[in-house]
């Protein structure tokens, strides 16, 4: 249904004025990623998610997204303290991954306040890699925090996700999250 929503939207493209076509469009997006990810959900939570498990170059996984997300933060007048060690090594889905981090920083940006931070480093040799992201939240969102799809999202998929633990927790009005990713020595166990 998506598509033949969008394909006739875009044959209807040049009748309608450009603005209420761009419009659409975004509302179409939006409810194609909605529906993306409630697939994705239910496929985790009913534990049939597909996973590719490999070695994942974490520190560049993480550079990739800096860039973007450090241009939303200035957007949105935050401070964004980005600290991520070099050569993190973790085993993990890489997309699946992808997607965790995402809804992470994502969250962490839409509802902080003034500092987020970002840190990646390893725990112990080729062990586990702990990435940690906090920010400051509204005392009127501290209620509201993990009772959305991103974060039902991110801890059905670390459920599918062997070696892999999420766990949250909101403190003086600072929300913050730690992923526990299972290094190169999770290859050999």
């Amino acid at each position: 249904p998506l598509t033949f929503l969008r394909l006739r939207l875009e044959a209807l493209a040049p009748e309608l004025p450009p603005d209420v076509s761009e419009e659409l469009q975004e509302e179409l997006q939006r409810l194609s990623q909605l529906v993306e990810r409630s697939l994705l959900m239910a496929k985790a939570e009913g534990g049939k998610l597909e996973q590719n498990i490999q070695p994942v170059d974490l520190t560049a996984l993480l550079e990739d997204l800096h860039e973007g997300y450090a241009v939303l933060a200035d957007q949105g007048s935050l401070e964004l303290n980005w600290q991520v060690d070099p050569g993190l090594q973790v085993v993990s889905d890489q997309a699946l991954l992808r997607q965790i981090l995402h809804n992470l920083i994502g969250n962490a940006l839409r509802h902080g306040q003034k500092n987020i931070r970002v840190e990646a480093r390893r725990t112990d040799g080729e062990g586990p890699v702990l990435v940690e992201i906090s920010n400051c939240v509204a005392a009127a969102d501290t209620a509201r925090i993990g009772t959305g799809m991103g974060l039902r999202l991110v801890r059905a998929i670390v459920s599918a996700l062997q070696r892999t633990t999420f766990a949250s927790n909101e403190h003086d009005g600072v929300f913050s999250v730690k992923l526990e990713l299972p290094g190169l020595a999770g290859i050999q166990e």
